[in-house]
């Protein structure tokens, strides 16, 4: 039997294959897995934070016009 699925290893999961932004993966679990399995904006960020705190995920923050910022 399979372990229980935590948000940071699907995160992991998706973000092996190309580097998206928060909201990239927001859209990503709402169109693709939101039907069997909820990961709503207020977990995937702190949770983002969290990975990057950890040195697992590298941020980077790209220019977003004059007063917002992307971070990738």
């Amino acid at each position: 039997m399979l372990g229980t699925l935590s948000l940071r290893h699907a995160l992991l999961g998706v973000l092996k294959d190309r580097p998206l932004t928060g909201y990239d993966l927001v859209r990503h679990f709402q169109g693709t897995v939101g039907f069997l399995w909820s990961a709503p904006q207020s977990q995937i960020y702190p949770e983002l934070r969290r990975m990057e705190a950890a040195g697992l995920v590298r941020a980077k923050v790209a220019p977003r016009g004059q007063r917002a910022q992307k971070r990738n």
